[in-house]
């Protein structure tokens, strides 16, 4: 079946189209397929290993690193205990895709009420979390997952290499609060990843997840870990 090209934009010096393949839709960047809606991957599982450890808890908060279909935030949002779950989001043209095109498909997750979508690059995003005036967690969250590429094959946006070096883990771990839950997915054995996290973060684990890929089976990687707890003091 054919593709149609539904709109097409520039973004930072990148042209990103969305594309239609009969009932299924689809983000290119730069020619190359960014993800798409018949590609489902381990959103489930991410999220589950992300939150598993705060099973039980009714006020947890979630960043969530990319935005892409809503599969990851419909998968968060499904977890009893999610309160608050700020997705951070470059492009305004997944977030605007995803309001129109893409929330039949995750449910409507954009429009939880629990949800906050900002459209921001993640480094800066954090940083702004030191202002006052944020509105956003001032102890961090209680989970942070990333879900911005296929790391290592592909990375869709320049400087997203960054989180999964070790300048970006202890970024990722500075947003946690005592005891927060680091998970990011990829889709190969990383393990410089697990490393750069083991050195920063408590309890880290690899975790291979089976998946179907273009009909063959595959396995995706979940690396997860905690941020140490806040030292007792007498």
């Amino acid at each position: 079946m054919d593709e149609t090209v539904v709109d097409s934009r520039v973004e930072d010096g990148r042209r990103i189209e969305l594309l239609r393949r009969g009932e299924a839709w689809s983000v290119r960047v730069d020619g190359r397929t960014a993800f798409a809606s018949d590609a489902r991957r381990s959103e489930q599982s991410l999220a589950e290993l992300a939150l598993g450890p705060w099973h039980g808890r009714d006020d947890i908060s979630v960043l969530l690193g990319g935005l892409g279909m809503g599969f990851a935030l419909r998968s968060v949002l499904g977890t009893y205990g999610v309160c608050r779950v700020d997705v951070v989001e470059v492009s305004p043209s997944v977030i605007a895709w995803e309001e129109r095109y893409f929330s039949d498909l995750n449910g409507g997750a954009a429009r939880d009420p629990r949800v906050r979508v900002h459209q921001a690059e993640l480094g800066e995003f954090l940083d702004r979390r030191r202002t006052s005036e944020s509105g956003l967690p001032r102890d961090g969250w209680f989970a942070c997952i990333l879900d911005l590429d296929e790391w290592p094959t592909q990375v869709t946006r320049p400087g997203n290499e960054r989180f999964y070096a070790q300048e970006g883990v202890d970024k990722l771990e500075g947003a946690l609060r005592p005891g927060g839950v680091l998970g990011v997915w990829t889709t190969r054995k990383e393990l410089d990843l697990l490393k750069r996290m083991s050195s920063r973060l408590q309890d880290v684990c690899q975790v291979a997840i089976p998946v179907d890929v273009d009909g063959a089976a595959s396995l995706d990687y979940v690396y997860r870990g905690r941020r140490r707890p806040r030292r007792q003091t007498n």
